[in-house]
């Protein structure tokens, strides 16, 4: 049916197989480094201010959820995935935030381009990074 001949004894579900290999703990243990990196991922893109800090972060946290999701319906660790996988867990975790006094206002901001009596049309809006 394969062409790959250990079909008949890896699990192609690589969460359950986990599950299988390290048992109860270490399956609780996965579940939460994942979810630990998608929570800091959450919390420095709230605190960071450049827009290409904030897609470096996507990003990553985008790969997490994106191979927890493949690990669950196929092999998920091999080499070269776990080595993206750790990128990935790295620049959600670390990933340098601003600095406590630093300017914390939003990376996109929108100009305010009101008229002498205060009107402001939607069309006059600007987005200026």
């Amino acid at each position: 049916i394969s062409f790959y001949e250990f079909y008949r004894y890896i699990p192609h579900n690589s969460v359950l197989w986990i599950w299988i290999q390290t048992g109860f703990f270490g399956f609780v243990s996965m579940f939460f480094v994942f979810g630990r990196a998608m929570a800091l991922a959450g919390r420095k893109l709230r605190l960071l201010t450049d827009p290409d800090d904030v897609i470096a972060v996507v990003v990553g946290a985008t790969f997490v959820l994106m191979y927890a999701i493949f690990a669950y319906v196929d092999i998920a660790w091999d080499p070269r995935g776990t080595v993206f996988l750790g990128f990935a867990f790295a620049i959600c975790a670390n990933f340098p935030s601003p600095e406590p006094g630093a300017d914390r206002s939003p990376a996109i901001r929108v100009e305010d381009s009101s008229d002498i009596t205060g009107h402001q049309a939607i069309s006059d809006r600007t987005l200026t990074p």
